[in-house]
């Protein structure tokens, strides 16, 4: 991996700022009310310009430096203003994966476009009958070309590069660069719970360009990040979402006085606060460790992923709620947001999957 700058506090905080207002700046509820929620170009060079995209990068390919808590810090911005720049699946796991396993100048190479924006790649790695299995990859790479499915590949219709996971004869996990308009590659496009696009890809005989094999361990690696970059996401989520229904429930009235005068409703607005604190922490703590290379990393990963499904699904639901019906309409946010949260749900790993891996990997430790 590329050695990365570390930022000092001041550092960190103006660069929160800039990122807090690049997001807000950029929010819009009528993009959410939209029948499919796409990022534009002119959005993506925007990002890029901001240094949204070089966050986390080293400065030896054109990067601000820092790490992985502050990707966190962007997904929970993304997260909180519904974002539809995909970050997290065009950039940071993108960056990681060619970082950990592409080397020489073919490296600086992809990195360098990522910062700058000229590149915006989409990860096809997930296949239909892979379940939880991270591992489980049937396409195959027969030293020239890519046959096999991926699915659930985000921002599939703007991209400018397809990374590919594919076996080759050995067994070896292989990882290749291949264009959207190479030949033999078809595409479905879809929609997700929360109206982001996704799709299909079906290769037949597809050609592609090498980049590496024998990335079994960083496949692993970069998926941990995945699900706790997308905890954060959630949390930013829900807590936007907590103070939006704070806000609601102080003016509407039931039985002669607001809503949020009733005992039990503060409880369970408190309860919910006091959930997402606590996966807030757990997130933090298991970006820290990924930045450091702990041994508990994968653990904390797991933990921050269960947690944070669980606890943001929590808040969405009484979110709801508490709205009463108007919640799930598209001219209230509440409902927006809790689709951002449990379409985040499903995705790299689910919480009992995750819950079951951190307990495992716990024990194991113990003995």
């Amino acid at each position: 991996m590329s050695s990365t700058m570390e930022f000092t506090q001041e550092d960190r905080q103006l660069i929160q700022q800039q990122v807090e207002r690049f997001f807000e700046a950029e929010y819009d509820m009528e993009k959410c009310r939209a029948d499919i929620i796409s990022c534009p170009q002119q959005a993506w060079q925007n990002a890029a310009e901001a240094g949204i995209l070089a966050l986390g990068q080293s400065p030896d390919v054109g990067g601000l430096g820092g790490g992985t808590c502050d990707w966190g810090m962007a997904m929970r911005q993304i997260g909180s203003t519904l974002s539809a720049l995909p970050l997290l699946d065009s950039a940071i796991l993108p960056a990681r994966l060619i970082d950990v396993v592409v080397s020489g100048a073919r490296r600086e190479e992809l990195l360098g476009t990522i910062c700058v924006g000229t590149a915006r790649f989409a990860w096809a790695h997930r296949e239909k009958r892979s379940g939880n299995d991270r591992q489980f990859v049937e396409s195959r790479f027969d030293g020239k070309a890519i046959s096999g499915t991926k699915i659930y590949v985000i921002d599939l219709g703007n991209v400018s590069d397809f990374l590919v996971t594919a076996r080759d004869d050995s067994g070896a996990l292989c990882l290749l660069l291949v264009k959207p308009d190479t030949a033999g590659l078809t595409s479905h496009s879809y929609r997700l719970p929360d109206n982001r696009l996704a799709g299909e890809l079906v290769f037949d005989q597809v050609e592609g360009e090498l980049l590496a094999t024998g990335c079994d361990q960083a496949i692993e690696q970069v998926l941990d990040l995945a699900a706790a970059c997308a905890a954060a996401e959630s949390v930013g989520a829900a807590e936007r979402l907590l103070a939006l229904t704070i806000d609601y429930v102080k003016t509407r009235r039931q039985f002669g006085q607001a809503l949020g005068d009733f005992q039990v409703i503060q409880h369970r607005l408190v309860d919910g606060y006091i959930g997402l604190r606590t996966t807030r922490a757990i997130i933090d703590q298991a970006l820290a460790a990924l930045d450091n290379r702990e041994a508990i990393a994968a653990q904390l990963c797991s933990a921050a992923k269960a947690q944070a499904d669980k606890a943001c699904r929590v808040v969405g639901e009484t979110s709801i709620q508490l709205h009463g019906g108007i919640g799930m309409t598209d001219e209230c946010a509440a409902g927006h947001y809790l689709k951002r949260i449990l379409t985040n749900n499903s995705r790299f790993g689910t919480a009992d999957w995750h819950l079951s891996r951190a307990t495992k990997e716990s024990f194991n430790e113990a003995a």
